[in-house]
């Protein structure tokens, strides 16, 4: 589930039984509603070349990564 507002039962508990499972998945971005939940992998994690930042240009409401708040937010300054 990419974002928890869609959860069921909304609670400390629910929420953080599914960042575990997603981190396990290696699924370290996740949507509460509009906000971006990012948890720290402690690795360096191969998602940012600029192939995978194209993937997210014009895209509604893509899975959720840093880059989908880059190009979807009018109040962060694009990379140039």
């Amino acid at each position: 589930m990419d974002d928890l507002a869609n959860l069921v039962s909304m609670s400390e508990e629910s929420l953080n039984g599914e960042l575990r499972a997603r981190y396990a998945l290696g699924k370290i971005y996740t949507y509460v509603g509009d906000i971006l939940v990012a948890v720290n992998p402690y690795e360096n994690l191969p998602i940012y070349a600029p192939a995978d930042q194209a993937k997210y240009r014009g895209v509604r409401k893509p899975s959720p990564t840093v880059r989908t708040c880059e190009f979807h937010s009018p109040q962060l300054p694009r990379a140039l």
